[in-house]
């Protein structure tokens, strides 16, 4: 499997988008924890990340996902996530974040 990539889009609408590609895991998680922290979210916005194209997560995914919403609380934004393909919603289900975050169909 390729590495995750990461592509954060120009803020707009006061949504910060960071899409995520490839597989969400330990080997990935650090460099994109350093992403999110870098995004300079501010009060009112939305932190929006897109699980689209992800076709792997793990806890240290699963971790990340809280951190990222902690980072946006921290910062009084929003935090929402774009739902993945079914393997990776299905670890989303399976471990109760369907019901903890606010996932919708589209960015």
């Amino acid at each position: 499997m390729p590495p995750t990539t990461t592509q954060p889009r120009p803020r707009s609408a006061r949504r910060r988008v960071l899409e995520l590609r490839g597989e969400l895991d330990v080997a990935a998680s650090t460099s994109i924890l350093k992403q999110l922290i870098q995004l300079d979210l501010r009060r009112g916005e939305r932190l929006v990340l897109d699980l689209r194209d992800v076709d792997f997560i793990d806890s240290t995914g699963i971790r990340l996902l809280f951190q990222a919403r902690s980072h946006a609380e921290r910062a009084g934004a929003a935090f929402t996530v774009v739902a993945g393909p079914p393997p990776v919603m299905r670890v989303l289900r399976l471990v109760g974040l369907d019901e903890q975050l606010d996932i919708v169909d589209a960015p």
